[in-house]
């Protein structure tokens, strides 16, 4: 095994005779020391339950063993030479935070020299002194010792949680869909709850780690899949469909998903929104704000112009600003379904609103009263919206 840390030079301690009668003397407080260690440093409150009683003890007991074989000058048998790292990296692996975990080693060494200063008499005071830069050295051998183990193992934990991250997070949007005990192994390794809701974002491009969803430390969880980003997080208590991210570019938004396993679909549903049917609008694009025109696609490609179930050429043939008006008109009317509400929206008169929309269902030949005629109004008007928002 390579050590990161070597040890303070020791060679000259077994010649300081009354040093190694003074370790000595140390070695028959031991169990003291170990009890004063517990005094001072709950385990169970300090680690909160995260590390067992007993590994506590063991570890304690051997750290002791090692500081008085070191003190003394002595060769380390092998399991007390790897003490150190190991167990940094244990506590790296049972989630110790490393203050908490220092906290306790400068315990044991600080239970140590107080246990040295207490039995030293009057005429050993100027041996203590003579050694205490042995004493500091081995102490900061260990702190250090401990430390780089701890930041090593977790950053290879870090690493294979990252990796195990992005391995689950691409099986999740993969075809075929996982099945149920690989989803259940899928939401283990995410932290997910399988039958939760979620909400999820699809954007154009490749942009995970560097986009405003990322920025905002709202939407942990990112992917890369094909031509899109998708960022996707559990439903929040109290939340609501009007909760939509702020975005200055394109993208698609869907809310409540219900269940880990309807991202996949969705995110087929984002990409075609934003590649097959390529709406090209800031506004995001969600179920509702797309279905028309969505429907009326589907309603070109099944249909020939002469069978169409709506005719819009007699208001494509008016001009520029009174097509604008009247669509203007019939979209408000068609969002709020108040005569009222529309001519506030638009700053006109109730009865420039009605003649408006009585004038569009001459175009067309629908009226607005009758449910069945109205749903066509609504694909009329996908019709004559460019991808953009503009009017055709």
């Amino acid at each position: 095994m390579v050590h990161s840390i070597p040890l303070p030079d020791l060679s000259g301690v077994a010649r300081d005779a009354e040093w190694v009668e003074l370790v000595a003397l140390l070695g028959r407080h031991k169990e003291r020391m170990v009890d004063d260690f517990f005094d001072g440093f709950d385990g169970n409150v300090v680690y909160e339950g995260a590390v067992p009683a007993g590994d506590i003890s063991d570890l304690v007991s051997s750290t002791m063993e090692m500081y008085l074989l070191l003190l003394a000058g002595k060769q380390l048998p092998d399991e007390l030479r790897r003490l150190p790292a190991d167990l940094g990296a244990r506590r790296a692996r049972q989630g110790v935070p490393a203050e908490q975990l220092l906290d306790g080693v400068r315990t044991n060494s600080r239970v140590i020299w107080n246990a040295l200063r207490s039995i030293t008499g009057p005429d050993q005071m100027e041996c203590l002194v003579r050694n205490t830069g042995l004493f500091l050295g081995l102490v900061e051998w260990h702190v250090r010792e401990v430390q780089y183990a701890y930041l090593r193992e977790a950053d290879r934990l870090q690493r294979r949680s990252e990796t195990v991250r992005r391995q689950a997070l691409r099986r999740l949007f993969e075809e075929p869909a996982p099945g149920q005990g690989e989803l259940a192994m899928i939401c283990r390794d995410l932290g997910l709850q399988a039958d939760s809701e979620y909400a999820l974002v699809v954007q154009p491009g490749q942009h995970a780690t560097d986009c405003e969803l990322c920025e905002s430390g709202e939407w942990p969880y990112a992917h890369e899949p094909g031509r899109v980003t998708c960022h996707f997080r559990q439903v929040r208590l109290h939340e609501s469909e009007g909760d939509e991210p702020s975005l200055s570019g394109r993208a698609a938004f869907f809310t409540p998903i219900q269940g880990v396993r309807g991202l996949l679909p969705a995110l087929h549903t984002g990409h075609a929104l934003l590649y097959a049917y390529d709406f090209d609008t800031p506004v995001l694009l969600t179920s509702k704000n797309t279905w028309a025109g969505v429907a009326w696609r589907a309603v070109e490609e099944l249909f020939p112009p002469d069978l169409a179930p709506v005719d819009v050429s007699r208001v494509r043939a008016l001009g520029p600003n009174a097509r604008r008006r009247l669509l203007d008109t019939v979209a408000a009317y068609l969002a709020n379904g108040s005569i009222k509400a529309t001519a506030e929206q638009l700053f006109c008169h109730r009865n420039t609103i009605v003649k408006r929309l009585a004038q569009f269902e001459e175009l067309i030949g629908l009226r607005f009263s009758v449910p069945n005629e109205a749903a066509l109004v609504v694909l009329a008007i996908a019709a004559l919206t460019r991808e953009d928002g503009t009017y055709a």
